[in-house]
């Protein structure tokens, strides 16, 4: 699997190559991700260096959080909206990841949904 830019579309051709992947293979991915989130963002989404450097000055906890949330949410194969933002308000920091995630079990039942918001 190649580099993809971080933009909307590179985003979204990313998740289209992961979501056309095997359950397996998938589940190997998701693996990799929460366990070097920044690692497996290097390997898979082409950033700058000043974007590289921002991630890894975040906690190790909060990386952590981000690795296994973002991975349940890709191997249940939710939606991921990336939503452009002007160059002025990433200046101002403005850029951000959110993520909410619903997992239920019933009697042979998974329900898993939720949404996984990247503004860049």
């Amino acid at each position: 699997m190649g580099k993809y830019p971080f933009t909307e579309n590179g985003i979204k051709d990313l998740l289209q190559q992961l979501y056309s992947l095997d359950d397996e293979d998938l589940y190997e991915e998701t693996i990799a991700l929460s366990d070097d989130p920044c690692g497996w963002i290097a390997a898979h989404i082409e950033l700058q260096v000043h974007q590289l450097e921002c991630l890894r000055s975040y906690p190790n906890n909060t990386m952590r959080i981000f690795g296994w949330s973002a991975a349940s949410l890709l191997l249940s194969r939710c939606p991921v909206e990336v939503v452009n933002i002007s160059d002025e308000k990433l200046a101002e920091n403005e850029a951000s990841i959110s993520m909410r995630s619903d997992f239920s079990y019933h009697v042979g039942t998974i329900n898993a949904s939720g949404e996984f918001v990247i503004k860049v």
